[in-house]
């Protein structure tokens, strides 16, 4: 009798424990796994036809949507156009919306003041091409971006990655949803064969002094909170691309990487503070010296000059380190070191776009950094367009080597149920 009991408790007790061996458990999220659940809210965010970004040019807008702050931007860009044309122009919101996808598919560039950046004529068509190409964006997003974006969501310990993702999110959402409530209002909105969107009392209302004056001031707000973004983003890659540099040879855990890094290297990684503080010092300092430039009478291409000075003082810095230390390996650990490289590497690397840009037409008409100038009849490099490129490129880059490197799946979860998005 007591061995049936004991043989009966013992085979209750292998059958808990063997449910419990089967009971799924959430693993933690590979770096793998975080790098190509947002590859695709990315590529659809930056593969959608949405006209200018923040006041942007739309020829530059595929490479400059890689970055989630600058579409979070956009999105309040929108926000901020729609409330200022419905409170303070007191318009109805129908109109606002007219005027704010006029802005932004095929506004005059004088009106922006956009200088010497260039337009895509053939960009004009941007809305017929949305309305046309509707059902394919949303079949892609269905497929292919929304169960990343699930899979996204239930992951844990991911707090900035989510942020990420949300913001490629809804920039897309606010393009499409201004589509579609123009879609669903085409008995106000006209849309003439060259694209060009109008409405009754258009012209009146363009020919209003408020109308020029109001436009001015979005176009001056767009292009602040553009600088504001771009800046933003550049004092992250180079915060983490700094730390990749000085930690990426040692053999400690993630988070012993970065703790090993001392005080007067880098205090703070990339935390808020940081990036904040940097980001007013770097839009500053390019402020006071776009002014001093413009006082002086420079041309805007001269503006160039700005990176090499700064190359320079830089210089002039990393010498004194040296001689202050007397280490070079010490001061080569430097902030003002691996500017040196990194403004050095990205110069040259410009230079080595704009040959195989001039080289080979196809390529560069593919990568979207070459133009036909009508006025001369011959293929020009944009400059602007490949400083874009990079951009993407160093994004891209930055962020694996983040990833490889520095990111620590501890404290991260994965729901077992998410594997049925792959």
């Amino acid at each position: 009798m007591g061995s049936s009991i004991f043989a009966s408790t013992q085979n209750s007790m292998n059958s808990t424990i063997t449910l419990q061996a089967f009971k799924p458990q959430a693993s933690g999220v590979p770096w793998q796994a975080i790098f190509w659940t947002l590859v695709p809210l990315a590529i659809s965010s930056m593969s959608q036809p949405g006209g200018r970004i923040c006041g942007l040019p739309s020829r530059y807008r595929t490479y400059l949507r890689c970055s989630p702050i600058l579409c979070a931007t956009d999105t309040l860009s929108v926000v901020i156009n729609l409330a200022v044309v419905c409170i303070y122009q007191k318009r109805p919101f129908i109109e606002a919306v007219a005027i704010t996808l006029q802005s932004r598919f095929n506004d005059d560039a004088q009106d922006l003041g956009e200088g010497e950046m260039l337009e895509d004529s053939h960009d004009i068509k941007g809305v017929q091409s949305l309305e046309k190409m509707t059902w394919l964006r949303w079949l892609w997003f269905i497929l292919g971006t929304l169960p990343p974006a699930i899979k996204l969501m239930a992951m844990g310990g991911v707090p900035w990655e989510k942020a990420w993702g949300l913001m490629f999110l809804t920039s897309w959402s606010a393009n499409e949803g201004l589509m579609i409530f123009a879609s669903m209002k085409q008995s106000f909105f006209t849309v003439s064969n060259t694209g060009r969107i109008s409405w009754p009392g258009y012209e009146q209302a363009r020919l209003s002094p408020g109308y020029s004056l109001v436009r001015n001031k979005l176009g001056n707000i767009n292009m602040g909170l553009a600088t504001i973004a771009l800046t933003v983003h550049t004092v992250i890659l180079n915060g983490a691309l700094r730390v990749v540099y000085r930690t990426w040879r040692l053999s400690l855990t993630p988070k012993a990487k970065v703790r090993s890094l001392p005080g007067w290297q880098y205090s703070t990684t990339i935390s808020a503070g940081y990036v904040s503080v940097i980001s007013i010092a770097v839009i500053a300092y390019v402020t006071v010296s776009l002014f001093v430039f413009r006082r002086l009478r420079m041309r805007t291409a001269s503006i160039f000059i700005l990176p090499l000075f700064t190359t320079y003082l830089m210089l002039v810095s990393a010498f004194l380190n040296v001689v202050a230390y007397g280490n070079y390996f010490t001061s080569s650990k430097s902030a003002e070191y691996v500017y040196i490289w990194s403004t050095v590497s990205m110069l040259a690397f410009l230079m080595i776009i704009q040959y195989f840009g001039r080289r080979f037409n196809s390529l560069g008409h593919n990568l979207l950094i070459t133009y036909i100038d009508g006025a001369e009849g011959g293929v020009k490099v944009d400059v602007l367009a490949c400083f874009s490129l990079i951009f993407f490129l160093v994004t891209v880059l930055a962020c694996l080597l983040w990833y490889g490197f520095i990111y620590d799946s501890t404290g991260t979860s994965n729901p077992s149920w998410t594997g049925v998005f792959g």
